[in-house]
């Protein structure tokens, strides 16, 4: 089994895993389940963002970083 294909099954198992836990978000949600997973993604991303950018001297690659997050 190739490196891609083991790479694309993994990704596949994994969202077909976050779609069986979304359901059952949406059961127990009072908001929609896009809210709920806006509260959650929305600090990884900030948190995730600040550790790549303190890497990071400032200068265009720093720029370069902000424009792709």
């Amino acid at each position: 089994m190739s490196a891609s294909h083991s790479n694309s099954a993994e990704v596949k198992a994994m969202l077909a895993e976050t779609a069986e836990e979304t359901a059952d978000w949406a059961c127990v949600a009072d908001d929609a389940v896009t809210d709920v997973a806006a509260g959650w993604l929305t600090p990884q991303y900030l948190l995730s963002s600040r550790h790549q950018l303190a890497d990071q001297p400032e200068g265009p690659r720093r720029f370069k970083l902000l424009r792709l997050a």
